[in-house]
């Protein structure tokens, strides 16, 4: 919209033109905010928590936990076999189709496939800990099965941020992404 043609009176206050871009600039302002304050309390609260076991239980039990995310992390990676990306592209198009029931389709194998595929990957690093120790040579901490259990769930929590985008949903991703991944 440009001012000389708001003052020619082509497009004034009441037309369908001038309220859509309104409605826009406030919807864009709202999903902006929302995830700008969202990262930014979730980055706080992952630092918090930090110095909280850092200052609380010693740095070794702060190195353990990183450990512990990389690891859990690290696994989740590949149980999520591109089906983030997956959910990010083909939601969209299903919805703009009205297709509902591939839609819910399409959830749920990208919310699925990734635990059962991260299920077998926190299964063999945990009964194939000995032998990465073994080649390695290091050892895992007491903890650090704890962890290699989150990898489904963490898989899943990942691919379902990325199933929100392409529901058009912005404020449960961050929910997910910034306050659930902090704590």
């Amino acid at each position: 919209l440009s001012a000389d043609r708001l003052e020619t009176g082509d497009i004034t206050t009441e037309t369908p033109l001038f309220l859509l871009s309104v409605c826009m600039r406030d919807s864009i302002t709202k999903l902006v905010s929302i995830s700008f304050l969202g990262g930014l309390i979730g980055r706080g609260l992952r630092y918090g928590f930090n110095v909280v076991i850092a200052r609380g239980l010693g740095v070794e039990a702060l190195g353990v936990f990183a450990f512990g995310m990389v690891v859990m992390k690290g696994g989740g990676v590949f149980a999520r076999i591109g089906l983030d990306n997956a959910a990010k592209k083909y939601i969209p198009i299903d919805r703009k189709n009205n297709q509902s029931a591939r839609v819910t389709g399409t959830v749920l194998l990208c919310l699925g496939t990734p635990l059962v595929v991260g299920s077998a990957i926190a299964a063999a690093l945990y009964f194939g800990q000995g032998l990465i120790e073994g080649l390695t040579g290091t050892t895992f901490h007491s903890t650090t099965p704890l962890f290699i259990l989150g990898i489904p769930l963490v898989a899943m929590m990942m691919v379902g941020v990325n199933a929100t985008y392409g529901l058009k949903q912005t404020k449960y991703s961050v929910y997910i992404r910034d306050f659930g991944q902090s704590i």
